[in-house]
């Protein structure tokens, strides 16, 4: 459902990459990358995508987050700039009730969920997620938005993205 990654990107900027805003989806706003050859340049000095990502963005996440949902990505790797210390939830369904379903993603009632893993991201961390199993992420009305640089892959498998991500030194 998620790992957290031992490998470094470097402590990349948020305003080197944030473009104009492309989506919004309430307490969600996607950017497009402003400097796309910056990136994959740092990127590319400390991992290696054997598998491609389809998308690259930035997202934001405020108060009061997500809803317990399932992305139409089945694969991502979230980069944290700025993660504030709030928690993503992993959940696995009681009963087999859909409350919503919106553009994109699937949303489900937390009464009909139990939570089966968390984590709170650090500064720099970065974890893969498998966001085809229901997850949430609670922001605190006090936090900071939540800025996070995202890769998506529309294809694959979690093992197949996770055994695609080589670092360019040390162990893995």
């Amino acid at each position: 459902m998620f790992k957290k990654l031992d490998v470094s990107i470097g402590e990349l900027k948020l305003t080197d990459l944030r473009g104009p805003q492309s989506a919004d989806y309430g307490p969600f706003r996607e950017y497009k990358i402003k400097n796309l050859d910056y990136l994959i340049e740092e990127v590319n000095k400390h991992i290696n995508f054997s598998i491609n990502p389809t998308d690259v963005n930035i997202t934001s996440i405020v108060h009061p987050g997500s809803l317990a949902h399932k992305d139409h990505w089945p694969v991502v790797l979230n980069y944290y700039f700025n993660p504030s210390n709030d928690v993503t939830y992993w959940w696995e369904q009681t009963q087999n009730f859909i409350e919503d379903e919106p553009a994109g993603a699937t949303n489900y009632k937390l009464s009909n969920l139990k939570e089966i893993g968390s984590f709170v991201a650090q500064k720099n961390d970065l974890y893969l997620l498998n966001t085809k199993v229901v997850h949430s992420v609670s922001i605190r009305k006090t936090s900071a938005p939540r800025f996070i640089l995202k890769f998506g892959w529309e294809h694959g498998t979690f093992d197949e993205i996770l055994n695609s991500i080589t670092p360019r030194y040390a162990n893995w």
